[in-house]
């Protein structure tokens, strides 16, 4: 039997074991984690794989009037099918964005007033859409965090950060997250 933090054979290791004993792992425990939240996760080889997923989203949720505030993603939604464009979040039906962070400990999305275009949470669509790449990928909070502060250094450092989850959040409570009742769709990207 262990003792002082190690695990038993009888004893699942906990989620932060995981993430922290096995790097490795970061993209298991993380999509783990955020499908248990009841996120959805979809790992894409590829940008191409990613447009492919795109088609499905539309064709699965019948939804195609989006609001994005990054032109990239707009050209990306284009190549999957997707025309009609709203200029507000109150117009659309989904919402696409990227992400500042994906965090494996508690499997949320780090995102900030830059990826909503300063909208409140509950103002924006039912249904996100959030891509991300694989190098976005940190263990802890404090990683991403830290990364922010690392990146933004001597910038305009963003305002509004938060985590995502969705709507069946675990019991792993973080400052400034907010549970979404919004379907979230991770189009999880490696680069």
């Amino acid at each position: 039997m262990g003792g002082d933090g190690e695990t038993s054979p009888n004893k699942p290791a906990s989620k932060s074991e995981l993430a922290s004993k096995q790097p490795k792992m970061l993209d298991v425990a993380f999509a783990e984690n955020f499908t248990q939240s009841g996120g959805k996760f979809l790992f894409c080889e590829d940008v191409e794989a990613a447009i492919v997923n795109l088609q499905n989203i539309a064709g699965e949720t019948g939804l195609n009037k989006v609001y994005s505030p990054d032109e990239n993603l707009r050209s990306l939604l284009s190549k999957a099918g997707f025309r009609d464009f709203a200029e507000r979040c109150s117009d659309a039906e989904l919402f696409c964005t990227t992400c500042e962070y994906l965090v494996a400990y508690n499997g949320g999305i780090m995102v900030d007033a830059r990826h909503t275009k300063g909208n409140k949470l509950k103002d924006l669509p039912d249904v996100f859409v959030i891509l991300a790449f694989t190098d976005q990928l940190v263990e802890r909070l404090s990683d991403a965090l830290q990364g922010i502060q690392k990146r933004y250094s001597g910038k305009d450092m963003p305002s509004e950060i938060t985590t995502l989850h969705g709507p069946n959040k675990s019991g792993l409570q973080d400052p400034g997250s907010i549970t979404a009742t919004k379907e979230i769709y991770l189009l999880y990207v490696e680069r």
